[in-house]
């Protein structure tokens, strides 16, 4: 920093180098050229009493149980350790946050088979170099039941960022529970087409009186 206008780099520059803020360098840069010290001085405030290894044994049962909150890990890591040693609620979360593990809300995904899985993967390369003209002609329909079941979107887990739907953190929704509503829709390259409620069983003969109803609707947008 002191000879940086000599050798022309930019503050920016030797921050991304040194991973040192370009706030700190300015003010590191203000001290040297006042004659100050360039060490940190003691702060006020009580010392850090977390050890590295309670801090892994935190950030190990958060990896482990990713849904579990952080009253219970306190209470397990807590375990055994003197009084002065021992952690708040507060502190496991600000450990978490501090190692990237932030407090979401699930995604809830139906459970696949890996049958399943490896049939879509399958088709997802059949039609990789499908170019627009071939999509153009094609419509995707599907059929979903809406359930009513205990999962009120409560939960959370603790997961890294852009880990949404990592296996790991997602929650398998609950098929078979409580009252629920059938529906079918298709959509194609220029939108979708009118959502069809099923009432009862469908059978071919249901789907069948359905498609004659809906395609010529959406091979109409």
């Amino acid at each position: 920093m002191s000879n940086r206008h000599q050798t022309g780099e930019t503050v920016a520059e030797i921050s991304r180098i040194t991973g040192i803020s370009r706030k700190r360098l300015y003010q590191l840069e203000d001290a040297y050229n006042q004659g100050l010290p360039l060490d940190d001085l003691p702060r006020p405030g009580r010392p850090t009493k977390t050890s590295p290894r309670i801090i892994s044994r935190v950030i190990r049962s958060m990896m482990d149980s990713p849904a579990k909150g952080s009253k219970q890990i306190k209470d397990e890591v807590n375990m055994g350790l003197a009084p002065k040693d021992q952690l708040s609620d507060r502190s496991v979360r600000r450990l978490a946050v501090k190692n990237g593990l932030h407090s979401r809300r699930p995604a809830i995904k139906p459970p696949l088979t890996q049958g399943q899985k490896a049939a879509r993967l399958q088709f997802a390369q059949d039609h990789l170099k499908k170019d627009m003209r071939y999509w153009g002609h094609v419509i995707f329909t599907d059929e979903v039941k809406v359930e009513l079941h205990p999962m009120d979107g409560r939960q959370r887990v603790r997961r890294p960022i852009h880990k949404r739907f990592h296996p790991r953190y997602v929650v398998r929704g609950l098929k078979g529970k409580g009252p629920s509503l059938m529906f079918w829709g298709g959509i194609t390259l220029r939108g979708q087409g009118r959502l069809f409620r099923i009432d009862g069983t469908l059978d071919g003969h249901g789907y069948g009186q359905i498609l004659q109803l809906c395609i010529p609707e959406i091979i109409r947008l």
